[in-house]
């Protein structure tokens, strides 16, 4: 009689030592909160519903008067438009960057231009910290000081993110010129993407001063009218619609509130994740083999592939857009992000590593050409630009300060905005 009640106890012990286990391997090593699982379902469900052009991160809620909230996003769970789009300028943009630059237009227009002391950040992810949630009130306190600012509200407005480069920076920069804004300084915050994304596209055939592959190449795809297309275009479409019915699955199940439960649930969605990445590149795959090669790929220019020649584009586009601010009458200061990849920075953490893209890829290997990055903000230097090198911002943070390669956590983008904008208002 003994024997089966040992058993059964026994069988009962499994799942409950599975969920404690898993519960303090959570709490031990920083784990799935709920915040971020809802976030990672969040992100899993932009996905599901993007075009072959990809999504961008969720749109960040925020109060009304929030300049950078997205008053388009909704409760987790709500279905939401794709976030990028092509752009004549430069090759493509976010929701984000065309309802900014919206009302940018519209307060020009009504008469408001001046009241402010106005600053465009513009570059990759960590300018949108910067110049929005939850680096912008930092960054702002800190300009105020600054002489310029002379008593005024200090505006910031973040254009960029995930994958801009130059020159689309200046080309931006160039278009919201010739459009009539008139900012009073202009920051340029980059360097990872111009090592890494070049990078990829000299790996893919792309020119490397084209738009980054991974969205240019499946924007474009839209483009095409090609019979043979469809088989590839269905596919990406299934594994989409797999992932989010499987996200669907996991909002509406109570096993989410089991740790081990949970666990098994996101990891499945992993492996959709995958699926619709190899799908995707599938379709850029077929692409490129059947489309206009100058549309996708670029002219046929040897212009140099190697770090090298990525950095003295990107010297020469600071240059530029120099000059634009220059006569423009407005200030312009180019500052050096850090990088989790950095060969001279302070090692990663564990837990920034396990955000990060593989250690093989090209944004990893982007790390050990930083110092060439350095060499080319003294050089500016040199030239009379203004710069700030804060690649090596967190050398004695305690935590994680990075949410992938180049993002910033919320710690690490309030400290990047206060040595930036310290640094700023010492010489503004």
């Amino acid at each position: 009689m003994k024997a089966p009640l040992v058993v059964l106890a026994a069988l009962a012990a499994v799942p409950l030592a599975l969920e404690l286990g898993t519960r303090v391997g959570a709490a031990v090593g920083g784990g799935w909160s709920d915040e971020r699982v809802a976030a990672r379902l969040d992100e899993l469900e932009a996905l599901a519903g993007a075009p072959p052009g990809g999504a961008d991160p969720a749109p960040r809620p925020g109060p009304p008067d929030d300049p950078q909230a997205d008053p388009r996003a909704g409760a987790p769970g709500e279905r939401r438009p794709a976030e990028t789009a092509l752009n004549p300028w430069a090759g493509f943009y976010r929701r984000g960057d065309r309802r900014r630059l919206q009302g940018e237009l519209d307060r020009l227009a009504s008469g408001q231009a001046d009241a402010a002391f106005d600053v465009y950040v513009i570059g990759g992810c960590a300018a949108t910290q910067l110049g929005g949630a939850p680096g912008a009130a930092v960054l702002a306190d800190e300009l105020a000081a600054c002489g310029a600012a002379a008593g005024r509200e200090v505006r910031l407005v973040a254009f960029g993110g995930v994958d801009w480069k130059q020159p689309q920076h200046v080309l931006w920069l160039e278009w919201l010129l010739s459009l009539g804004l008139q900012p009073d300084a202009v920051v340029l915050l980059d360097g990872p993407g111009e090592l890494a994304l070049e990078a990829l596209n000299a790996a893919r055939g792309l020119h490397p001063t084209y738009p980054a592959a991974p969205r240019w190449s499946k924007l474009t795809a839209r483009l095409a009218n090609d019979p043979e297309l469809l088989d590839p275009v269905l596919e990406f479409r299934r594994r989409q619609r797999l992932l989010g019915r499987g996200v669907e699955r996991a909002r509406a199940s109570r096993w989410m509130a089991s740790a081990f439960l949970r666990n098994r649930a996101l990891a499945g969605l992993a492996e959709r994740e995958r699926d619709l990445e190899r799908a995707g590149s599938a379709l850029e795959a077929a692409f490129a083999e059947r489309a206009d090669a100058s549309l996708l790929r670029g002219p046929r220019a040897d212009v140099g592939g190697t770090p090298a020649d990525a950095v003295g584009r990107w010297i020469d586009g600071s240059r530029q857009m120099r000059a634009l601010c220059d006569a423009f009458g407005a200030r312009f200061a180019h500052v050096l992000q850090p990088a989790l990849h950095d060969v001279d920075a302070r090692p990663p953490l564990d837990e920034e590593l396990a955000e990060a893209s593989p250690a093989g890829g090209p944004r990893a290997r982007s790390g050990r050409a930083y110092p060439l990055l350095r060499a080319g903000l003294r050089v500016l230097a040199a030239e009379g630009t203004t710069v700030v090198d804060a690649s090596d911002a967190f050398r004695d943070a305690e935590g994680a300060m990075f949410a992938g390669d180049c993002r910033c956590t919320e710690a690490g983008a309030r400290e990047l905005a206060r040595q930036v904008g310290e640094a700023l208002a010492a010489v503004w």
